[in-house]
């Protein structure tokens, strides 16, 4: 989400660009939740990641080829590569998110993995040598901060997940490569509405879970209609109301705004964990998550 925006502030926004904010919020927070109710169902990560995507690909595979064949048959071969580099991330950051849900609660997770903001503006500063003001250098002493008083927290007991200082570390990388997805996206999402744009990263991620499927030997039958029911509440939260809203309102709204308001997601998951799945963070984990945040905001006003 740190893209830049291709609509300024002030420039009229239509209805249904509210309307996809909303639902990224609302995705981003209840996603994780259904994500860790798929798991406990017995359903493997890996195959709730490769039958997600591919159920998403689908269906919008008619939408795509019937409005913007045309748009697709333009990209060069170096535009695809990108494209095909963009799904590698995504379905990288989308294994580091689940088997973090494994290990660790949905607050840990969602705060660390919104860290990414901060790992755009550090490859900014060693890839382009961005300089940046002593406000964005505080947020990030503060994110540092938080992310190691979460880490205590983790690994002082008392808190969901088998092993919460291993998923904490999970969703720190998670960050890291949901980042390295924005900047690679960033080569091809403006060359293309974002439809098309992410149905080929969907595809493309979709290739990569399968192969580690079968490279896995994970079964992908005897789940019942209920596991799937789950895959498909998955991939209505997280790709239909979530990656394809955020994809949608990046063409209206800056980055900045986006990543705001994508912070309330972190407090309203950890309200759905906490009544759903009966998640109570510890004292640290709640503390430092408030600083992370604090952190946060400070370099993504920048």
């Amino acid at each position: 989400m740190s893209a830049a925006a291709t609509t300024s502030p002030a420039t009229t926004r239509p209805w249904w660009a509210f309307i996809a904010l909303v639902s990224l919020i609302f995705a981003a927070a209840a996603g994780p939740v259904a994500i860790r109710f798929a798991q406990l169902a017995g359903l493997p990560s890996v195959f709730i990641i490769a039958a997600r995507l591919t159920l998403a690909s689908g269906l919008m595979a008619p939408f795509v080829w019937r409005w913007h064949r045309p748009a697709l048959q333009t990209l060069s071969l170096r535009d695809w590569g990108w494209a095909l580099l963009a799904g590698s991330f995504h379905a990288g950051s989308l294994l580091l998110l689940f088997f973090s849900l494994e290990n660790t609660s949905v607050l840990v997770n969602g705060v660390l993995r919104r860290t990414s903001p901060l790992w755009v503006l550090l490859l900014e500063i060693l890839v382009l040598h961005t300089v940046f003001n002593r406000r964005v250098w505080a947020g990030v002493g503060l994110t540092l901060v938080g992310t190691i008083v979460v880490g205590l927290g983790s690994s002082s007991g008392g808190s969901a997940g088998a092993r919460p200082l291993l998923g904490a570390v999970l969703a720190l990388l998670t960050a890291f490569v949901s980042a390295g997805y924005l900047v690679v996206g960033r080569r091809i999402r403006t060359q293309l509405p974002f439809l098309p744009y992410s149905w080929i990263v969907f595809t493309a991620a979709a290739l990569i879970g399968w192969l580690i499927v079968l490279f896995r030997q994970v079964p992908v039958t005897g789940y019942g209609w209920s596991g799937f029911g789950w895959i498909l509440l998955v991939t209505l939260l997280t790709q239909i109301l979530g990656h394809i809203p955020m994809n949608a309102a990046l063409h209206h709204f800056t980055a900045t705004f986006v990543s705001v308001s994508t912070q309330v997601a972190v407090i309203l998951g950890a309200i759905f964990a906490f009544f759903l799945l009966a998640e109570v963070p510890t004292m640290l984990q709640i503390a430092g998550s408030l600083v992370i945040l604090v952190g946060i905001l400070l370099v993504i006003k920048r």
